[in-house]
């Protein structure tokens, strides 16, 4: 199963300010989709035509051989996405309109981690990881902060960890 154009925009940003990430884009080989946090990478769509980020050199992580990887399933049940009340509009009927921090739903999501292998990654990310056919994950174990290495069945990607203070 491959992905539609429709679930690959889930993985774009939905930050006005960051207006290239909005849309999956192109380069030569590959289409990619990201909000700066996370990226998906598939085979290239050529009806997929705008232009992005340097997106080869981000994506240089993901492995092009598998096979000598430790890959494992998300972990069941993922831990629940908290969220709160937004702290720019309250949260408030006539307030929320047009608050682009929650962009008018009068919450956002809570920032809480889980910890895979030895980084912490935000709930919210791993609940978009889910989503993806056939996906598996390579936990870091390393010294060095590494992206979360995914592969789906259809493309691959990474999701950047959080900085935890414990």
């Amino acid at each position: 199963m491959s992905l539609t154009l429709q679930q690959l925009q889930v993985f774009c940003s939905t930050d006005e300010t960051r207006t290239v990430l909005q849309v999956p884009f192109s380069d030569a080989f590959y289409t990619y989709a990201t909000d700066g946090h996370l990226i998906v990478r598939v085979p290239l769509w050529p009806d997929v035509t705008a232009t992005g980020p340097n997106a080869a050199f981000i994506c240089e992580q993901i492995p092009a051989d598998w096979t000598a990887i430790k890959l494992v399933k998300l972990p069941e049940p993922l831990p629940p996405i908290e969220t709160e009340v937004c702290v720019y509009c309250g949260g408030g009927e006539e307030n929320k309109k047009g608050c682009d921090e929650c962009d008018g739903k009068g919450f956002t999501n809570k920032t809480t981690f889980y910890r895979l292998g030895n980084r912490c990654y935000q709930p919210f990310y791993l609940h978009k990881i889910a989503t993806l056919p056939d996906v598996v994950i390579a936990p870091d174990y390393g010294m060095f902060p590494q992206p979360l290495r995914f592969k789906f069945t259809g493309g691959a990607g990474l999701l950047m960890p959080m900085r935890v203070d414990e």
